[in-house]
C-alpha cells in the first residue's frame, strides 16, 4: 500500500486540453505516488479519458506538465512514453483478433527485443537469449492470470471477460511501472468483475505497480483504490480516500444533479 512519503512517480500539472471551443481538461493537477492505486471517477464526458490520452501521448496538451519518475514527457510520443514505463488498457478491447492469445502476449514484448531483423532470423547467441526470456515473461504471465486454457486460442473466438483479461496480460507484457486501466471492467459480470479486482491488487502487491484506473463502479473502487479524483465538466471537484469521495457533496452534485448531454 503507498502512503504520503513513497516518492511521486506522476506529476500532472495545470493541464489543459481543449478541441475548439470545448474545454475537456481545464487546469488539472495531480500526483500519483509509487505503489499506489489511485482511481479517477466523473460521470460520461468529464474528462477521464483524455487525462489518459494526454498522459501515453495519444493528445497533445495545449497547457500544463506531465512528469513521469521526474521527468517530462508531455511532448513525447506514445512509443517513446512506453518505453519509460508506461502502459495501458484501453476502454474497448484492442488485441489482434486474429492472433492467440501468447501472441498477443509476445507483441507486446517488442519494446524490450534489442535484436534486428537479421540476428532474429539467424536466431543465435543473444537473439535466441532474448527470444527465451520474452517468452518466459509471457508464461508468467499466462499463470498470473490464470488463463492457461486459452493461451494458445485465437483471441477472437474468446468471450468478452477472458478478451478483457488477455488486454490486461498485454499491457503486463511491457513490465510497465505505471499502469494506466480505462474501465476494466466494463461490460463484466460480478464473478469477472472480481476476478480484475483481484488481479489489479495483485498486481500492486506482486510487482509494486503504480496503478491509475477510470471505473464507474463504485463499490469496485470502494473495495480497491487507496485514493480517489473526481472529474466533472474537465475540473477536478475533489480528492481524498474513498470513503470520504462518495459522500461528497460535490461528487453527488456532479452524478445527481447537473444535465449532462
Amino acid at each position: 500500500m503507498a502512503n504520503a512519503s513513497a516518492p511521486l512517480i506522476l506529476q500532472v500539472r495545470d493541464l489543459h486540453l481543449s478541441f475548439g471551443k470545448v474545454k475537456a481538461i481545464d487546469g488539472v493537477s495531480f500526483e500519483a505516488r509509487r505503489h499506489e492505486i489511485l482511481a479517477i471517477i466523473g460521470p460520461n464526458g468529464a474528462g477521464k479519458t483524455c487525462i489518459f490520452n494526454c498522459i501515453n501521448g495519444f493528445y497533445q496538451p495545449q497547457g500544463g506538465a506531465i512528469d513521469f519518475e521526474g521527468l517530462p514527457i508531455t511532448n513525447l510520443a506514445p512509443h517513446k512514453i512506453a518505453t519509460r514505463g508506461i502502459s495501458r488498457v484501453f476502454q474497448h478491447i484492442e488485441l489482434f483478433q486474429g492472433l492467440s492469445t501468447v501472441d498477443n502476449l509476445m507483441a507486446a514484448r517488442h519494446i524490450h527485443m534489442k535484436r534486428g531483423v537479421f540476428p532474429a532470423a539467424l536466431y543465435f547467441g543473444w537473439t535466441r537469449r532474448e527470444e527465451i526470456r520474452n517468452r518466459r515473461m509471457v508464461e508468467e504471465i499466462i499463470d498470473f492470470l490464470e488463463i492457461q486454457p486459452i493461451r494458445d486460442r485465437l483471441v477472437g473466438t474468446l468471450p468478452y471477460g477472458m478478451r478483457k483479461r488477455v488486454d490486461l496480460g498485454r499491457a503486463l507484457a511491457a513490465e510497465p511501472r505505471l499502469l494506466l486501466l480505462d474501465e476494466p471492467m466494463a461490460g463484466m459480470n460480478l464473478e469477472e468483475k472480481e476476478d480484475i479486482a483481484r488481479f489489479i491488487l495483485d498486481i500492486q502487491e506482486e510487482h509494486g505497480t503504480t496503478i491509475i484506473l477510470v471505473e464507474h463502479d463504485i463499490q469496485a473502487i470502494m473495495d480497491i483504490a487507496e485514493r480517489v479524483m473526481v472529474i466533472d465538466f474537465g475540473h477536478k471537484v475533489a480528492e481524498g480516500p474513498p470513503e470520504a469521495i462518495v459522500n461528497n457533496p460535490a461528487v453527488i452534485q456532479a452524478y445527481l444533479g447537473k444535465k449532462r448531454t
